[in-house]
């Protein structure tokens, strides 16, 4: 199992040139970038975490995170139109700069030539529909894609594990789910008795971590063709 966001999909590099796309069409083409992107991220966890809390919808959760961040750069008052109108700047050069990480094509082809050959899903916390059109994007739409906002939970609820596995016929001890969220993905994964897999891309040192964890998918790859005792 994998997901998506920043494990199959660049979502950091598409964001970084979407909000600049976005600043340049508000004038803030003056704004610090790296600063810009920081607040936006920040922005980002805050209210998509309220949506996924069920605290509020898609939608609005967008509106929030636009007026937060504009009103950060003094364009406060700014009405629900304005904020969607804004958002939607944003999310067309969002999709326009979606692309897969380059290890993941060899990933899956790798894959494919294992006997038994495993069954692949894709597991994430976003919104189905705007998943679904990020995998057809990137040429992964043959994945079954199980999203929360079709599941009534999301990661690191066991149940969102429990039920992909039961989905793939897979017993979840020999389930492997590999992710960039510590937390949500491989820590969620392992305390639902699967084998999670953190994936590190940006080499981070979180002493909170405990193996496994790899720099790539290629790194998954080697271990899924040593076999399980490779792990970590």
């Amino acid at each position: 199992m994998l997901d998506l966001d920043g494990t199959l999909l660049d979502h950091e590099q598409a964001a970084h040139a979407a909000l600049y796309t976005a600043l340049s069409t508000a004038g803030l083409t003056d704004t610090d970038r790296s600063s810009a992107m920081l607040l936006w991220r920040e922005l980002e966890n805050l209210h998509f975490q309220e949506y996924l809390d069920g605290q509020t919808t898609f939608e609005e959760q967008r509106v929030r995170r636009v007026r937060a961040f504009l009103a950060h750069y003094g364009r406060t008052r700014l009405d629900r139109t304005s904020a969607l109108v804004w958002f939607d700047t944003y999310r067309t050069a969002y999709e326009r700069a979606w692309r897969a990480f380059e290890d993941v094509a060899p990933l899956l082809e790798g894959l494919a030539q294992l006997a038994p050959r495993p069954a692949v899903a894709v597991v994430t916390n976003g919104d189905e529909e705007q998943q679904h059109a990020k995998l057809t994007a990137i040429g992964l739409s043959q994945l079954p894609l199980f999203a929360s906002s079709s599941m009534g939970a999301r990661k690191p609820d066991p149940r969102v594990f429990h039920h992909v596995c039961a989905a793939l016929e897979v017993s979840p001890d020999a389930a492997w789910f590999i992710g960039d969220n510590l937390k949500a993905d491989a820590q969620g994964a392992s305390a639902a008795g699967l084998c999670g897999i953190w994936l590190n891309r940006d080499g981070s040192t979180d002493q909170q971590a405990e193996p496994p964890r790899a720099s790539s998918l290629i790194e998954v790859l080697e271990w899924a063709r040593a076999g399980s005792d490779a792990i970590g």
